[in-house]
């Protein structure tokens, strides 16, 4: 199955099934959405297998994570839950 790669030149490409050349990438992409998007993202988990992202803003759900695909360096968005229902920063 061909996957979507991450461009780098744009926030709007965040969404399930993305690939990322690593994790550095992914979570440079992360930060570019959170800051354009003016959103309240932390990541709460990051080892070498997944990157798990919430926003702490007030009654929103929105939950991204992502995990390294099998025999490579590149990470993929897997599920990316609910659109943002906080106000923004």
């Amino acid at each position: 199955m061909k996957y979507s790669r991450y461009n780098g030149t744009s926030s709007c490409d965040l969404k399930a099934r993305v690939t990322f050349r690593d994790k550095k990438q992914l979570k440079e992409a992360i930060e570019a959405y959170r800051i354009l998007g003016e959103y309240n993202l932390i990541i709460k988990k990051s080892d070498k297998v997944g990157v798990k992202v919430f926003c702490l803003g007030e009654g929103c759900k929105f939950r991204l994570w992502a995990s390294k695909m099998t025999n490579e360096a590149s990470f993929q968005i897997r599920t990316m839950d609910a659109p943002h229902v906080s106000l923004r920063l």
